[in-house]
């Protein structure tokens, strides 16, 4: 926590010093859950649109996303039908199937326990990470995701007892 708190005053010079947080909103002060909720998290969906409807038009997604960026809504989710600008000028609507509905931080949450469950990480280091209380609760919402290792298991002793 200590060195976060260092990045943060070199990052914020005087702002985090004076209110000793971490993490800031965008002029040092306390972050708002309705600012990341409404603000932070409909940009990035708004933006995350325009990539999804660059890659559905065969267009680099980056220079898509950074030419629209400036110019995408932050409190209001965009709609089919709003209109970007490709890199070559054209301009081009989304469709329905860019558009990332029912996404929350709590989605954020599950993408992360399932991708470190696939990388194999064990079940209680990940219940720890996601500050649930018990390695049950983990294990009962992230369980299914785990079907093959049963199967590693019985290979890995299988190999154990034929080395020996």
């Amino acid at each position: 926590m200590e060195s976060q708190r260092k990045i943060a005053e070199n990052v914020l010079p005087g702002f985090a010093a004076k209110t000793n947080l971490v993490f800031t909103n965008r002029v040092g002060g306390f972050m708002s859950r309705n600012h990341v909720l409404r603000r932070d998290l409909r940009r990035i969906l708004n933006r995350a649109a325009v990539i999804l409807a660059a890659q559905r038009l065969g267009v680099d997604p980056d220079e898509t996303a950074r030419l629209n960026g400036p110019n995408l809504p932050t409190s209001t989710p965009v709609e089919a039908g709003y209109q970007i600008v490709l890199p070559d000028g054209r301009q081009a609507q989304l469709e329905e199937q860019d558009l990332l509905t029912g996404v929350t931080l709590h989605t954020f949450r599950h993408t992360h326990a399932s991708m470190l469950i696939a990388r194999k990480v064990d079940i209680k280091t990940i219940s720890k990470r996601l500050g649930h209380e018990r390695i049950t609760i983990t294990y009962d919402l992230y369980g299914h995701l785990l079907p093959g290792m049963d199967e590693e298991a019985a290979d890995y002793m299988d190999e154990f007892m034929a080395s020996i």
